[in-house]
């Protein structure tokens, strides 16, 4: 497998990756394996592009110049994008967990609302009690 073959590879994995687990290490681990791809492989063309060549083979090497930067963009889009969904991720988790927070703090007040009320109704029962025997006394 050509070095290009695997960078190719290697960045569709990347942009494939199921972000529903936790796995924001190894999308890192991948990312370091095609920069170290991208370094290997400008290397091998800058030794093409040093020795002397004629023009066509020159040209291809130019060519391959330009496909390796254009690696290097998609790798720079690619992560761009990654982190956008690890942060979007991140942020609707955080939001999950005000709204489950929310909801447990809602279900205590109403808990909270139901025995104030219940208090409320004895307050008026020993009331009408204390009223009653007041009536009866008099």
């Amino acid at each position: 497998v050509s070095l290009e073959n695997e960078i190719d590879q290697k960045l569709l994995a990347l942009c494939k990756i199921d972000m529903s687990r936790d796995i924001e290490t190894g999308v890192h681990a991948v990312e370091g394996d095609i920069e170290a791809l991208l370094q290997a492989l400008q290397k091998v063309n800058e030794e093409l592009m040093s020795m002397d060549c004629s023009t066509v083979e020159r040209q291809q090497n130019e060519y391959h110049r330009e496909i390796i930067q254009g690696y290097y963009q998609d790798l720079k889009t690619t992560k761009a994008k990654m982190k956008y969904r690890f942060e979007k991720e991140a942020l609707l988790k955080n939001c999950q967990k005000d709204i489950e927070e929310f909801k447990t703090g809602a279900a205590a007040l109403g808990k909270e609302r139901d025995a104030i009320g219940k208090v409320g109704d004895m307050a008026n029962q020993i009331l009408a009690i204390g009223e009653s025997s007041r009536e009866r006394l008099q």
